[in-house]
Parts: structure tokens; C-alpha cells; sequence
């Protein structure tokens, strides 16, 4: 498959979603060094600390050697930054990434990611001025996640927080991986960030502090260019024999390129009417809001009069419902729950 070709402004390409394209094309062949990375990430800039002693071009591709027993980028993958032509408020990263046959999980690993200011994307406490990073990770069983770092992580997290996306990652075969990350409203919790394996939406956060501060310094600055085993437990994190991982076709967008126009548009939800109890004058549905993460607003097409609701809030013409919360109303003038189109956009 063919890794890289050289980043351009202005093309919309063949998804014509996002206002700006910039893509990377075919790979020369050979060992990574600082002299070819320049040439096909340009006009982006590669930028150090430089870790590219388990990294080669391979038949178009990027490959990332893991030997055993080994974990870190200073000893497995390879690790370097990426500064691109302009910040962004919004970004999405896509890629093709191989596991070679039997690959062993270990406790996890690192995939490309995107960044801001510092990047920081190790352990350890995080000033709020230092910038942000999430980054697409494996985990055991072949797991994915978004390892974050950002100003107001719990805790509980030393390292980056993990958000889930799906066990969907096998050996042997090419995976089609998206990210896509809106920095917040300065100081304001309400950063967006998603996730996309093989086409399908497995994450969506729309609730991350990203940033405090205005400046463009803060905004999507970078790609972090990183994979490798780990952690730094050699215990957990080193693989039992040595192995590698093949990456293709990696594209930034400005905005979501799965949105005409690169507008964000909420997500439909499902509602799903569990009870009815008919009454002399219409009858009560229990309804559940399915496939939102936080609140969804609920509306309905052929009701009659609402007489009680409960586990709703009014919003507008219609409701607000909570997630995976049973909720219900009582309608006069219907024959059933059918008489009702029930519908449910997430917030």
C-alpha cells in the first residue's frame, strides 16, 4: 500500500468533505531519516526528538519494528513530531495500519496521533500551558482506545486517560483508522473528539477541555508520528518475540471529513418505546434514548396533548433525555404507541 505523498492545499479529493486536503504520498524506500521524512511530509515539518532507529520505508509503506522484549520509543517503533502548515481548530487524521500475523498485544501500544503546543504525551502531572495530545492506542486482545493527555485529566490517570473505542483490531490484515479532534471553546469543557475504525464511529466525546488558552499555539498544531510498544514495564508492555507494524495512506483534514462541508452535525439517536399502558383518553410509553453519550433531545411527530412526563426535561417543543435512562410520557388523544414517530438527535 502507499504510505505518504506530499502534503497540498487547495484538491478536496475524492470525499469533497473538508475544506482543506492535506496529503501525504508514496514513501521512498529505505531507512527513516530526518532528510526523507522531510520530503514527504512537506510542506509539513518533522520535527525531533527523533527516535527512527526501528523505522524504514517498505514497498510504499512505514514500517515499525518492535524487537523483543523491548518497549519505548527509544528501543521499539519509531517517535517524531510533525508541525503542520497552519493550526487548526479542527482536524482529522486517517491512516491504514497492518499488525503482522500472530502480533502479540501485550498490555498495549502506540498509534499516531494529533497534538497540540508541547504535545506531551508521557507520564506525570501536566500544566495547564503545556498543550494537549490524544492518540489512537492498542490494548490487550487487540482493543482500541484514545490515549489523552490534557490540562484536567482525573488523576487517577498518571499517564494518558484511556476513552474506549472497540476490540476490532486483528493481526493479518489492514485496519482503516480516523481521528478527529474540535478544540474546545477556550475554558470551556465542550472539545470534540472521535473515533473511527473501518468506517464505523466507535468514539465521540463532545465534552474536552483541551485548552484554557486562545492562542492558534493551542489549537491542532501537530501530528504526533509515534508508535511503539508501551509503556515503559517492560512486564507488561514487551513483546515476547519480535514483530512489526505497517502504516499507509495517512491524510490530515481540516474539519470532518465525514460532514458535507466539514460542519459538524449531531447524531441521530435511537428511541426505543419498551412499555405502553393504554388509558381511556390516549396511553403512557416508557421510552430509553439509545447511541448518545451525553444528552439527546427528544421530539415526536403525531402526538396529541402530553398530560405527564417523567425522567424528561422540557426542551423547546419537546424533551431532554439523559442516556440509557428510562423515561416516559403520557399522551391523550392516541390510539397506541404507534400512532407516535418517536425521534432523538444527540445534544
Amino acid at each position: 500500500m502507499i504510505a505518504f505523498a506530499a502534503l497540498v492545499f487547495g484538491a478536496l479529493g475524492a470525499l469533497g468533505a473538508c475544506p482543506r486536503q492535506i496529503s501525504i504520498a508514496a514513501a521512498p524506500s529505505g531507512a527513516c531519516d530526518v532528510a526523507a521524512l522531510s520530503r514527504a511530509w512537506a510542506p509539513g515539518v518533522p520535527q525531533g526528538p527523533f527516535q527512527l532507529a526501528n523505522c524504514a520505508f517498505s514497498g510504499g509503506d512505514v514500517v515499525g519494528y518492535f524487537p523483543q522484549g523491548r518497549v519505548t520509543s527509544a528501543a521499539s517503533g519509531f517517535s517524531y513530531f510533525v508541525d503542520l502548515p497552519t493550526p487548526l481548530q479542527a482536524a482529522t487524521l486517517s491512516y491504514d495500519v497492518y499488525f503482522a500475523p500472530g502480533f502479540d498485544w501485550t498490555a498495549g501500544g502506540v498509534l499516531p496521533g494529533l497534538c497540540g503546543l508541547d504535545c506531551p504525551v508521557g507520564c506525570g502531572p501536566l500544566a495547564r500551558g503545556r498543550g494537549w495530545s490524544v492518540q489512537p492506542a492498542w490494548r490487550t486482545d487487540g482493543g482500541v482506545v484514545s490515549a489523552a493527555v490534557y490540562p484536567d485529566k482525573p488523576h487517577a490517570f498518571p499517564c494518558g486517560e484511556d476513552w474506549w473505542w472497540s476490540n476490532a483490531l486483528q493481526t493479518g490484515r489492514w485496519h482503516a483508522v480516523k481521528l478527529y479532534v474540535r478544540v474546545n471553546t477556550p475554558g470551556q469543557p465542550d472539545g470534540v473528539t472521535r473515533g473511527w475504525i473501518d468506517g464505523r464511529l466507535v468514539l465521540d466525546r463532545r465534552d474536552v477541555l483541551f485548552r484554557y488558552m486562545s492562542s492558534d499555539s493551542y489549537a491542532v498544531t501537530r501530528v504526533s508520528a509515534s508508535t511503539f510498544a508501551g509503556g515503559s514495564d517492560a512486564a507488561l508492555f514487551a513483546p515476547a518475540q519480535s514483530q512489526f507494524v505497517r502504516f499507509a495512506n495517512f491524510t490530515v483534514w481540516e474539519g470532518d471529513c465525514d460532514v458535507p462541508g466539514g460542519v459538524e452535525v449531531p447524531l441521530q439517536a435511537t428511541v426505543v418505546v419498551d412499555v405502553s399502558l393504554p388509558l381511556a383518553t390516549g396511553y403512557c410509553a416508557t421510552l430509553r434514548v439509545d447511541g448518545c453519550p451525553g444528552v439527546a433531545n427528544v421530539s415526536a411527530t403525531g402526538t396529541g396533548s402530553v398530560t405527564r412526563y417523567w425522567g424528561l426535561q422540557r426542551s423547546g417543543d419537546g424533551f431532554a433525555a439523559e442516556p440509557g435512562v428510562s423515561a416516559g410520557v403520557c399522551v391523550q388523544g392516541l390510539a397506541g404507541p404507534d400512532s407516535v414517530s418517536w425521534t432523538a438527535v444527540c445534544a
